[in-house]
Parts: C-alpha cells; sequence; structure tokens
C-alpha cells in the first residue's frame, strides 16, 4: 500500500489563487493524499472557494487570524500521513511531485526528507519560457549543508518530510517569525538530521507577485539578519555535531549577516538593526580559526572563495558599517589572504568553474530577454483591451 501524503496548505485572503493550489493536489498522479486546507481568518472570498471541495475528501480548518505559523502548526495537528508536504496557497505542485519524491525517500532508506527543483512565474499561469529560465537554482550536492548556512536553498512546497522526523524534535513552526519561518524549520531538521536529499527531476512551482510574503524587503532582511544571529549562537556546536568546517560555515553566516543588513539599510532600516548586527559580527569574528581550509573539498573551496569575494564586494559597495565592525571584517580578510590565494590558480578548479559560470550567464541573459519580452506583451494587451 502506498504511504499517506498529508498536504497541508494555510490560506489568507488568497482566494484569487486557492483554488489553483487545490487543483493541482488534487490532479496529483498519487492517489494516498489526505488534503488540509486552513483558512486563517480570511475576509475575502477564500471560504466560498474552499468549502465545494469538502465533497472531494479536503478537510477544512477555519480559526482566528493568527499567521502563517499558526496555521500550518494547526494543519501538523492533525495530520495523519506518513509523509508531509507543505503548499502555500498561491503556489502550485507538479502533478509529480508527491509521487516522485515519496518513491525516491522509500529508495534512499538513509533519508528522511528530499528537497525538489522549484520554477518561478508570475500571473495566473506557469509560462512555457518560465520552466527553463526561472528556476530557483539547488545547490550541489556536497555544498547543501554548507549552503544551509548562507540562506534557504527551496521554498516550503519543494520539501517533502517523514512525519516521523517532524515527532522525533517535537517540531513546530516559530510563531514569534513573519518571515523565515521555514528556514527555521528546515534549520533544525538539518542539524538533527542531515541535509536533504535532492531530486532534480520534480518540480513545484513558486507564484512572485506584489502581495508575496517575501516582497517585504524590509521585513524579509531583518528576519535574515535574525537568522544569522540564530545560526552564530549554535555554529560551533553544529560543525562538529555533523563534521562540517567550521571556518567555511562562519564565512557563509558572516556573509548572509552582511548581505541582510545591507538590504535592510537599504530598504528603510528597522529601528535596532545596527546594533544588533554590529554584536553578530564581533560575535562571529570574535574566535580565531578552528579548522583549516585546506583539507575540505575542491567544491567547498570554491564555495569558501565565492564567500570571500562577496564579502569583499559589500566592503566595497556599502558604506554604513560603523567603525568596530569594518575593522573587524578587514582584519578577518586579511587573516583569509592566504587561503584566497592559494585557490586562485588550480587549472582544474578553475576550468570546472569557469564552465559553469558562463552557463549561468547564458542562462541569466535569456532570462533577462524572456522579462522584457513579456512585459511589453502585458503592455500591448493593456492597451489593446482598452481600444
Amino acid at each position: 500500500m502506498q504511504p499517506l501524503v498529508s498536504v497541508i496548505i494555510p490560506c489568507y485572503n488568497y482566494g484569487r489563487y486557492v483554488r489553483q493550489a487545490i487543483d493541482s493536489v488534487l490532479n496529483q498522479d498519487y492517489s494516498r493524499i489526505e488534503l488540509i486546507v486552513v483558512n486563517d481568518g480570511s475576509t475575502d472570498d477564500s471560504e466560498l472557494v474552499i468549502k465545494p471541495y469538502l465533497s472531494r475528501g479536503l478537510i477544512y480548518i477555519y480559526q482566528d487570524n493568527a499567521g502563517l505559523c499558526s496555521a500550518r502548526n494547526a494543519g501538523l495537528k492533525i495530520a495523519n500521513g506518513d509523509y508531509i508536504q507543505f503548499l502555500d496557497a498561491d503556489d502550485l505542485l507538479g502533478p509529480s511531485a508527491i509521487s516522485h519524491r515519496v518513491d525516491i525517500l522509500r529508495a534512499h532508506g538513509d533519508y528522511r526528507w528530499v528537497c525538489c527543483r522549484n520554477v518561478i512565474f508570475e500571473g495566473e499561469e506557469v509560462g512555457f519560457l518560465e520552466r527553463y529560465f526561472r528556476n530557483w537554482r539547488l545547490p550541489e550536492e556536497r555544498l547543501i549543508s554548507y549552503s544551509l548556512f548562507f540562506a534557504n536553498i527551496a521554498p516550503p512546497h519543494a520539501f517533502l518530510l517523514e512525519k516521523s522526523l517532524i515527532v522525533d524534535l517535537d517540531l513546530v513552526f516559530d510563531i514569534s517569525l513573519k518571515a523565515c519561518e521555514d528556514y527555521d524549520f528546515w534549520l533544525k531538521i538539518a542539524r538533527s538530521f542531515g541535509s536533504p536529499l535532492l531530486d532534480h527531476k520534480s518540480v513545484v512551482y513558486y507564484r512572485a507577485h506584489a502581495v508575496s510574503m517575501s516582497k517585504n524587503r524590509e521585513n524579509q532582511s531583518w528576519h535574515d539578519l535574525e537568522m544569522a544571529e540564530r545560526l552564530s549562537r549554535v555554529l560551533s556546536d553544529w560543525c562538529l555535531e555533523r563534521s562540517l568546517n567550521y571556518e567555511v560555515c562562519r564565512l557563509a553566516v558572516l556573509v548572509a549577516a552582511i548581505r541582510a543588513f545591507c538590504r535592510n539599510s537599504w530598504a528603510g532600516g528597522r529601528p535596532g538593526s545596527e546594533q544588533k548586527f554590529k554584536s553578530l559580527i564581533a560575535h562571529l569574528l570574535a574566535r580565531q580559526s578552528i579548522g583549516s581550509i585546506a583539507i575540505v573539498e575542491e567544491d567547498v573551496k570554491w564555495f569558501f572563495l565565492l564567500m570571500l569575494y562577496q564579502l569583499e564586494i559589500f566592503l566595497i559597495k556599502f558604506s554604513r558599517f560603523d567603525e568596530c565592525s569594518s575593522v573587524l571584517l578587514q582584519d578577518y580578510l586579511a587573516r583569509m589572504a592566504g587561503y584566497k590565494a592559494s585557490m586562485h590558480f588550480r587549472p582544474s578548479l578553475f576550468l570546472s568553474r569557469c564552465r559553469f559560470l558562463a552557463v549561468r550567464l547564458v542562462h541569466h541573459r535569456l532570462q533577462l530577454i524572456y522579462l522584457k519580452l513579456r512585459r511589453k506583451y502585458k503592455v500591448l494587451r493593456r492597451g489593446h483591451q482598452v481600444l
């Protein structure tokens, strides 16, 4: 018998999109699905859209507005599935997203969660070109653990995980977070059970639109800084527990913190962000190195080098670092100069990464061309409708 998969959809004022999300679940080529929709106090027509699906086995929960984390937690409480799949009300699953990931997890008994490809789209439907030119790129297999110290690697619905994993850790979403709540959830799993298995075949779809939570840059960047601070507190213990290189992980958290602070400042700056950043930098750079870069794999060295370059760029382009933080960062770069010099001209590493960057550059240019054509088409269509 197939394992039961519980799909949890939180919905707040997404009546415009939730029908498509539900249909993407019901149209899966996998039969044993428990679909749970949690209406988080919507004031639009969400309930009218959802209730007709009750006849098709949908489980409906209504609660007063308490936020995304609370809605997901409410769904988790009643979920009976062997596996859990989260799906936001404005996003979509590919038709084989569940079946293929279930098969992969059952074939790889050492893993308890899996992450798949994600395509970013705008509007009502996924365009043909968007399927190929707007991917949320997954990290390489050996870099997943290190990449998680820098940023969230995928949106919530790209992950499928065993429910027993959540039960073992007694996990819930942190209701104090108004962004990055999924990133916090994945980090707790990754620390205890290691990085997820990657599935490059399955696909899910992330809808980018004006009211997406991630579009609030000031709020998003503040929470990115909060996540860097949380990681800094457990960094050394985590590296020891999972046999990760401390220096690489520290640099990833450091660059993530600087990026978040810069974005928060550009978005207007939330009160307290400068002091939060200052104390975080001091904490991260207080310790000397406790691990050699020389002994890690070639891919990890390349990741380390990319992080160093990003750090240098932020220091050149951004002038709002306080004097103490600036001195600490410059001193850190000076200490890392030897590692950087030793990695510059390795022929095999250099050539493989040149090929990789060339492909990424072509992909990026094609994506820009596609977006320009799409905007022109929308303008022409609006003009035609007016006429």
